[in-house]
């Protein structure tokens, strides 16, 4: 798998190359295995038949002699009269062959009145016939035809009986019998025939039709089979030996013998594996010019995309002016040049990108020495406006006190608005300078725990004259939980400060305006709500942005530079918080301070307010 193209390709077609010679071989094998085997079947199934036929023929024959004269009246009657001398007569002239071994005449119960060979003993007499004489007839007789008895083996040979009974003239029933023993010598004319179809190898053998007694052509005794298995096309015989053998079975009519032919399996198919062979070698030439023809297709093909898969992660490494040079003169070299200019491209594409980040770059360091030089310059300026301010505060003192002299009403009313104003200044140069502080990253926090109930009483004197002025009813709920959170005490005072201030300053006179909080698992919920003029769905999001309020008219009616809520949000957040709101045009506005609860006696804790955004 970790091969390259270059290699896997060549490889690849080589071996299917090599996988449809072998399917072909295959499929060629099991075809002309087919073929050569139905041909050879074929061949010997004829020979078998002739061979059979020619066996029948002679059986026939010589069983039509022994039953001519079996058919004697003058036998029936010298087997009546056990007239050995008569007897004699009639064996003497049935022998004819050398295969024919033993002659007996037997009465009617199968006692031999007369024999002409070798004496069998009982077991070779029971070997040929399988029953005891003394039951006659025997079952495979029949009074009226000449019977020929299945092979049966004794030494080195293999024999059969003819028996034929005899009749008187006009009977029906026998008186007798005679009984021919001979021994099977074999078709060699057959197997000369087949031989020279079929080649030296081919064997003739006979066999019972109880497949017990085999018998060559030799005449010799043999083994059957140990194994038959039967294809579409063909018998095979399996020996003891392990030879595999193709068969041909006929059987022989008018006896219980079947001719058997075999061949070994290894001549048939002989012709078949020369030629599978010959297949064999061609395809492996063939596959081997066909994989020499794939290692150079594959090399035209591989070597100009490893060429482009190089130059590709050269440009993923960052060096851009990598580029290929194909003259495939076909697809490959349409797909370098298509790269080349994608290269460029990206080439051309990068120099821009890294130009307008240079540019970026540029413009945020220059942004941030604006935001820098606007901190300061909100910093100095609160400083510097807070001086006068503080000046103009001591003076309104004195003034008040009587420093100067008793002042007459309207100047106490004067000095009165001076005051008012001037503290109004004052919160908002300290609204700026906080912005300043958090927009600078310069605002700590000593967070603790805090008991949220003391927070809220102690705004009651900052916001009962607002509340008398605008002639609004306050009022405060809590749970009975007593929460109490982890904050900065004096900027949690700020933030509850500022949104009390808001809900006062937007609630028409008459109105409500109202504080209360309650746990809520891990959290706290403290909620300034109002029935003011509340906070059009389109300005919502933008409520919390540093310089924005609600109504942006030019003849708008109420102080401030909207830094409140924007400070207040970010306070929240420095203190693991944080400052949401809900509102309705004309129902008014609930603003939500959500922090962590905390034990009333945890220790002071210290936050980076950095690190705390950082963490958000």
């Amino acid at each position: 798998m970790n091969l390259s193209i270059e290699h896997k390709l060549p490889l690849l077609m080589t071996f299917l190359i090599i996988a449809v010679l072998a399917l072909g071989l295959l499929l060629s094998r099991s075809e002309l295995t087919a073929s050569a085997e139905r041909s050879a079947t074929e061949r010997m199934v004829r020979a078998a038949q002739g061979i059979a036929s020619g066996t029948e023929a002679g059986v026939r024959q010589r069983s039509d002699e022994v039953a001519a004269i079996a058919s004697r009246p003058a036998l029936a009657r010298a087997v009546r009269a056990r007239d050995s001398q008569a007897l004699r007569g009639f064996l003497d002239e049935l022998r004819s062959s050398d295969t024919l071994l033993v002659l007996e005449v037997w009465d009617r119960d199968g006692a031999v009145l007369l024999r002409d060979g070798h004496p069998l003993s009982r077991q070779e007499r029971l070997a040929a016939f399988g029953v005891s004489l003394s039951r006659f007839p025997l079952p495979w007789t029949s009074p009226d035809r000449v019977a020929v008895t299945p092979f049966h083996a004794w030494g080195d040979s293999v024999y059969f009986w003819r028996v034929a009974p005899v009749h008187e003239a006009g009977g029906t029933e026998a008186v007798g019998y005679l009984a021919l023993q001979s021994r099977v010598t074999g078709a060699q004319a057959g197997l000369a025939m087949m031989r020279d179809l079929m080649g030296e190898r081919v064997t003739l053998q006979l066999r019972n039709d109880d497949d017990v007694v085999w018998a060559a052509s030799s005449g010799r005794p043999s083994s059957p089979p140990a194994q038959r298995d039967t294809t579409n096309h063909a018998v095979y015989h399996t020996l003891s030996t392990g030879e595999r053998l193709l068969a041909a079975e006929t059987p022989i009519e008018g006896t219980p013998w079947n001719v058997v032919l075999r061949v070994p399996a290894s001549v048939v198919l002989a012709p078949v594996n020369t030629v599978l062979l010959r297949f064999a070698l061609g395809g492996l030439a063939l596959a081997t010019i066909a994989a020499f023809l794939a290692w150079i297709i594959g090399r035209r093909i591989a070597r100009p995309l490893a060429s482009m898969t190089d130059a590709a992660e050269a440009i993923a490494r960052g060096s851009y002016d990598r580029r290929v040079n194909v003259t495939t003169g076909d697809e490959v070299e349409r797909l370098g040049t298509a790269f080349n200019r994608m290269a460029g491209d990206i080439a051309s594409a990068r120099d821009a990108l890294e130009r307008r980040t240079r540019e970026a770059e540029e413009a945020r360091v220059e942004a941030e020495r604006a935001n820098r030089a606007k901190a300061d310059f909100l910093a100095v300026m609160s400083h510097e406006l807070r001086t006068p301010l503080n000046a103009i505060s001591g003076y309104a003192e004195l003034l008040k006190v009587g420093i100067y002299g008793k002042l007459t009403p309207q100047q106490d009313d004067a000095v009165l608005r001076i005051v008012r104003n001037q503290d109004h200044l004052l919160s908002l140069i300290n609204n700026v300078l906080s912005f300043a502080r958090i927009d600078a990253g310069q605002l700590t926090f000593d967070i603790r725990a805090v008991a949220v109930r003391d927070v809220v009483a102690a705004l009651d004197p900052f916001v009962a004259p607002m509340l008398l002025a605008r002639q609004l009813t306050y009022g405060v709920r809590h749970d009975d939980s007593a929460p109490v959170v982890r904050a900065d005490e004096e900027k949690l005072r700020q933030v509850l400060l500022n949104l009390l201030a808001n809900a006062i300053k937007f609630t028409p006179p008459g109105g409500r305006v109202g504080v209360n909080y309650e746990s809520a698992g891990d959290r706290v919920h403290i909620r300034v709500s109002d029935t003011g003029i509340g906070i059009p769905p389109d300005r919502v999001a933008a409520i919390f942005d540093p310089f924005v309020q609600a109504d942006r008219a030019l003849s708008r009616p109420h102080d401030g530079v909207g830094l409140g809520l924007s400070i207040g949000r970010e306070l929240a957040r420095g203190m693991g918080g944080d400052l949401t709101v809900v509102s309705a045009v004309g129902s008014g506005s609930t603003f939500t301070l959500t922090l962590p609860s905390a034990a009333p006696a945890l220790p002071p804790v210290h936050r980076d307010p950095l690190a705390q955004a950082s963490a958000d």
